[in-house]
């Protein structure tokens, strides 16, 4: 499988959003107790019922599935690197995000671009 590793300069205030459905594979998966419709949790012989799904992009970061944060000084960006599928999507959907937007929100950056980035006054507060 193609996968590349990238940084991906996030706004902060996209950490609080559900990732890409492209981000389906197990790997990107983590669970929790399932719950009813009224919001009780689910148990079934006395065990809780768990259920998989897609996180939230900050439920990834403090999981391990993305690494370490690093914040631009303005508190405006998050910059995080993470190992992403061009075959299953991955790459596309995020590339989708910074639609619209003015570099760097929510830009993909190679290693190099986001050294460059840091030392740049978003990240550097001068």
């Amino acid at each position: 499988m193609a996968c590349y590793e990238n940084y991906l300069c996030l706004e902060v205030a996209k950490l609080e959003d559900d990732m890409p459905t492209a981000f389906s594979a197990d790997k990107w998966k983590l669970e929790r107790q399932a719950t009813t419709a009224t919001g009780k949790p689910k148990v079934k012989d006395g065990e809780p019922v768990m259920e998989q799904y897609i996180p939230k992009f900050k439920d990834a970061l403090f999981s391990g599935k993305l690494g370490a944060p690093r914040y631009s000084a303005d508190g405006k960006y998050v910059l995080i690197k993470g190992e992403f599928s061009n075959l299953l999507g991955e790459m596309s959907a995020l590339k989708d995000l910074g639609k619209n937007k003015s570099y760097p929100a929510n830009a993909i950056l190679t290693k190099t671009e986001a050294q460059k980035l840091v030392g740049e006054s978003h990240f550097t507060n001068e």
